[in-house]
């Protein structure tokens, strides 16, 4: 299976319109209108898990999305996007390497929660990769919570990459 190159570029580019707004780190925020702008709500707060809904055109609420697989993942999250990829792959399919515009996700483990990026540069040894996410540490450091930066510590913590069933062609 071959993969849309054009819409992956897309996805990168929306994922770096959205560094450097100001977007504060909050938990279960952003990532509701995938039409807006930004992923951010009113608050200016955003997730992880809601960025990259936004950058993939996906609600992250998909109780009403009137899909047929709402109803089976009504809440796009980490360890739902990673369990989907590996399961049943209603919406997310893992693919062996990485690739610019897939996503790279790990799910919760026990306390820490999970964390998911959109994969922009893939390095020649296909062993280190950059990322725009949506970070509290990034947020905390920095005061903007969606960054551009390396990502390698997406492969350390034992991640996977995924990209939606509709990127292929």
């Amino acid at each position: 299976m071959v993969l849309n190159q054009a819409r992956l570029s897309a996805r990168v580019a929306r994922a770096r319109s959205a560094v450097a707004h100001g977007t504060a780190y909050r938990l279960g925020k952003g990532g509701f209108d995938p039409r807006a702008k930004l992923p951010h709500d009113s608050s200016k707060g955003c997730d992880c898990s809601g960025f990259v809904a936004w950058v993939c055109g996906l609600r992250r609420d998909q109780v009403n999305a009137r899909k047929p697989w709402s109803k089976l993942l009504p809440w796009i999250e980490t360890t739902m996007v990673r369990a989907d990829a590996v399961g049943k792959q209603l919406v997310f399919v893992r693919i062996s390497e990485p690739v610019a515009g897939c996503l790279v996700v790990y799910g919760d483990k026990g306390r820490s929660q999970g964390h998911i990026g959109v994969v922009t540069r893939v390095g020649p040894n296909k062993k280190s990769i950059d990322v725009v996410d949506c970070s509290s540490g990034q947020y905390k450091r920095t005061g903007e919570a969606i960054d551009e930066r390396n990502g390698d510590f997406f492969i350390n913590a034992g991640a996977i990459f995924v990209v939606l069933k509709e990127d292929f062609v």
